[in-house]
Formats: C-alpha cells, sequence, structure tokens
C-alpha cells in the first residue's frame, strides 16, 4: 500500500508543480506505456488514450486548469496483487492568469469549428464552450471545486504505473444532456 500512495504523492507533486517541462517524464514515470492506458478528464471529450494524448491532456491540466489537491489522507487503496485501485476526492482551484481563460477559449473555440463534426453539433459545442468561459470569468479566480479522483494501476518490474485516471465532478440532476 505504501509503494502505491507513494505514487500518488509523485503525482500529486507534479500537479502540484504544474511544470510542463516535466511532462514527458512525468508521462513516461507514472503511466504503463500502452496505447489502452486512459484518463478520462472533466471536459467535453476528454477520452485520452496512449501516452500522446495523456501527455496532452496533462499540458492543458498544468497551463490552464489551476491548483488540484487530492485528499491523500482518505484515499481508499485496494490491492488485488499486482493490479490496484484507488479512489479519493480532490479540489480544484482555479488560477487563471490575465488573458489565459481568455486565450484557452478562444483556441477551443478555433478547434471546435475546425473538427470534422456537423455544422449543429459546432453551434451546440461553440455555445456551451461559450457559456462555460462567461460562468468561469463570473465566479472569479478563488472557485474551488471538489473533484473525484478514481484510478487503476498495475505493478510492471516492480513498480506501480497507472493504467486509467477517471477524474469527474460530483453534479446533482438535472444535467444538461436529455438521455433517450
Amino acid at each position: 500500500m505504501q509503494d502505491i500512495l507513494k505514487v500518488l504523492e509523485r503525482f500529486q507533486e507534479a500537479y502540484a508543480n504544474r511544470d510542463v517541462a516535466y511532462i514527458d517524464q512525468f508521462v513516461e514515470d507514472l503511466f504503463v506505456d500502452s496505447d489502452e492506458t486512459m484518463i478520462i478528464g472533466t471536459g467535453h471529450g476528454e477520452w485520452c488514450k496512449g501516452l500522446k494524448e495523456i501527455k496532452e491532456l496533462v499540458n492543458i491540466d498544468w497551463t490552464y486548469w489551476g491548483n488540484f489537491k487530492l485528499d491523500l489522507d482518505k484515499v481508499l487503496i485496494k490491492n488485488f496483487g499486482d493490479f490496484a485501485t484507488v479512489t479519493t476526492s480532490a479540489v480544484l482551484q482555479k488560477e487563471y492568469a490575465n488573458g489565459l481563460l481568455d486565450e484557452y477559449n478562444i483556441n477551443r473555440m478555433k478547434k471546435i469549428l475546425e473538427s470534422d463534426s456537423s455544422d449543429k453539433d459546432k453551434i451546440y459545442l461553440a455555445l456551451k464552450g461559450m457559456a462555460y468561459y462567461l460562468h468561469e470569468d463570473n465566479v472569479g479566480k478563488d472557485t474551488k471545486r471538489k473533484i473525484r479522483f478514481t484510478a487503476s494501476l498495475i505493478k510492471v518490474e516492480e513498480t506501480w504505473k497507472f493504467t486509467d485516471i477517471h477524474f469527474s465532478y460530483p453534479v446533482a440532476p438535472p444535467t444538461d444532456i436529455k438521455l433517450i
């Protein structure tokens, strides 16, 4: 259990430091090198498979997301030999430098408009993105949010590495999606 907790501590330390020059080393040290390794983020479409996509998501997190702090005192670790799961909560405090939120959202809008999505989907995603942007701008820089953190790890040559991570916001109904 201590070895797994040390991996979580290394993960937390890297997310606290947010040194984008360290992303390649961080991902290579802590994640299984497989096209099946995955992070599911909190944003629309953040289903990142393989180390390349994971590095891209970590770069976005470290550049735009803010101060992320795992609750390592209350982590639940289930160890099944060479496989383990971890579950805990976290707090995210948004920390936007002047203009950073604007830059991120303009780049996001460009990607939506350049995508292969249908025109209707582009309009929906653009409007949803703009609403989110306006909301984030309105709530201010000192916003703190609860996050759920769930992960799977396997032992690779006596070293624990992540195979999956899922970040999620606790959400109470109604959601913005109609399920049929």
